[in-house]
């Protein structure tokens, strides 16, 4: 699990944002924790992505 999460680490410091999708997923809710430990905006709908079409 160490290792997952490093590698997830390693390919959110090359994103900008997430968006965190409907749905359970206790992998996703890691992600995001992981995601604001890194200071990225999360997004919870297209919606409030600016300019997504």
């Amino acid at each position: 699990m160490v290792n997952l999460c490093k590698k997830i680490s390693q390919l959110l410091i090359k994103c900008d944002a997430v968006l965190r999708m409907g749905g359970e997923s206790k992998g996703a809710d890691q992600d995001v924790v992981i995601a604001t430990e890194l200071g990225l905006k999360v997004y919870y709908n297209l919606k409030e992505i600016p300019n997504a079409e």
